[in-house]
């Protein structure tokens, strides 16, 4: 009598493998994707930082003012300060600038004022909390510089205590 090729055991093994293969697979993706949206953001915070840097650099230059906020991309390219590199998130490869400067900001504003954040693609874009951009990373939130040169990841729930004018705050930022 002929063996039957499949038989009930041998299905059911092989639908288990692939099973676990499909689980594994899975695991792998999503650790790869998951990781390329963190890198991402740290690589748009280092962007964010190195600019806030390049910001301190210029007022230094520049008798303690930082650049116009109408065209502070085009002084800050066209003076060797930064290259255009600088001015993009990873993950928003297609923008000539992902971030946009908060007017509000002088080199003497208190630590927790916004001095530049994440917004749409662009190029010398300013103003405030209208311009934010959380798509980039996956609508959990956006880089954010502050007047002090630090960044942080701000989240969407959060986003609305971000502080843009120094009226009322003490040096603290309180």
């Amino acid at each position: 009598m002929a063996q039957k090729f499949f038989t009930i055991k041998r299905l059911i093994v092989l639908v288990a493998v692939v099973f676990i293969l499909c689980l594994i697979c899975d695991v792998i993706i999503t650790t790869y994707i998951g990781s390329r949206r963190v890198r991402f953001q740290i690589e748009c915070a280092v962007n964010l930082r190195d600019l806030g840097k390049v910001f301190f650099v210029y007022a230094e230059d520049s008798n303690g003012r930082y650049p116009a906020p109408d065209k502070w991309c085009d002084l800050l390219s066209e003076r060797g300060y930064a290259d255009e590199e600088g001015f993009k998130c990873p993950a928003n490869k297609k923008a000539r600038c992902s971030f946009a400067m908060n007017p509000y900001c002088e080199p003497d504003s208190p630590r927790y004022i916004v001095l530049l954040f994440e917004a749409k693609s662009g190029w010398n874009q300013f103003g405030g909390p209208e311009l934010l951009n959380i798509e980039n990373h996956n609508s959990r939130g956006c880089n954010v510089l502050f007047a002090d040169g630090h960044v942080e990841f701000i989240s969407q729930n959060n986003d609305s205590k971000l502080i843009w004018k120094a009226e009322g705050i003490d040096s603290n930022g309180l």
